[in-house]
């Protein structure tokens, strides 16, 4: 609920998908030992507004959400 809230409060703002990875490799361990190379990054996917509806109505807000998961997934390396 807490995206929906902050899109109702945002109308009209952008969505930026980003994807991180390699840190649940860097932080499997509490940094205990430290794992060493480790590729870290970030991919910025393209930006989007949804409408109002996409917003509101239930199952255009489910479509939106799994849109944004699978965009985010999209970019992340098998071994994440």
């Amino acid at each position: 609920g807490g995206l929906r809230e902050l899109l109702r409060g945002a109308p009209g703002v952008p969505i930026l998908p980003v994807t991180s990875y390699g840190g649940s490799l860097l932080f499997s361990r509490s940094l205990k030992p430290i794992v060493r190379n480790v590729e870290l990054g970030m991919v910025f996917h393209a930006p989007f507004t949804p409408s109002s509806a996409d917003i509101e109505d239930d199952a255009r807000y489910e479509a939106l959400v799994k849109s944004l998961e699978s965009t985010i997934a999209s970019a992340l390396p098998r071994a994440d």
